[in-house]
């Protein structure tokens, strides 16, 4: 288990968030340094401010190019991005969110596309939203909610200050282009 410290100044469940970042592309989502984020066990999205939604919706697109996949983003102004088509989720890479741990290093947590693309049914039929949503009224906050952690034991300490994560999946999740991809090699097996 790994120990992220809480942010002084705050009775909250704030640590401090050192990177965001979409698996397959190395660009980095513009934070200031040591940004808080509070993991929120009420929240089910994960609440950004504007300039940084706007450069992780348009991150998490540039992955999907080398694809050749057509997938389409609906976004609209105060809504959470909306994926066209619901069979696209599985073409959308992870996230992965660092948060500085107590000796400096960084503690990364994997989002799969599976838990941050939210299936909704409605009289239209399916519904595909990404959980990321503008942080209200131009706040500077970032909020998460705890259940875009589930892939993880969370272990609240608040007498010692700290949030401890535990992964409790070791399977990688990968885009489903990138696993057709490694199908098409051929492996020589004894029969």
């Amino acid at each position: 288990m790994s120990f992220v410290p809480l942010k002084d100044g705050y009775n909250t469940w704030t640590a401090g968030l050192k990177s965001i970042q979409v698996v397959g592309n190395a660009t980095p989502i513009p934070l200031t340094p040591i940004v808080p984020i509070l993991v929120d066990s009420g929240t089910t999205y994960f609440y950004l401010p504007r300039r940084v939604l706007e450069a992780l919706v348009g991150t998490i697109k540039s992955t999907i190019e080398p694809t050749e996949r057509r997938v389409a983003l609906k976004e609209a102004e105060g809504k959470p991005p909306v994926l066209r088509n619901c069979a696209d989720r599985e073409y959308l890479a992870p996230l992965e969110v660092a948060f500085t741990s107590q000796d400096g290093s960084d503690v990364t947590v994997v989002i799969p596309q599976e838990v941050y693309v939210q299936v909704f049914d409605t009289d239209a039929g399916q519904l595909c939203a990404l959980l990321l949503q503008e942080s209200s009224q131009g706040e500077e906050d970032i909020s998460i909610g705890q259940n875009l952690l589930r892939r993880y034991y969370l272990y609240f300490q608040y007498d010692q200050r700290r949030i401890g994560f535990a992964d409790t999946m070791r399977e990688a999740y990968k885009p489903k282009e990138r696993i057709a991809a490694l199908k098409k090699r051929r492996a020589v097996r004894p029969m």
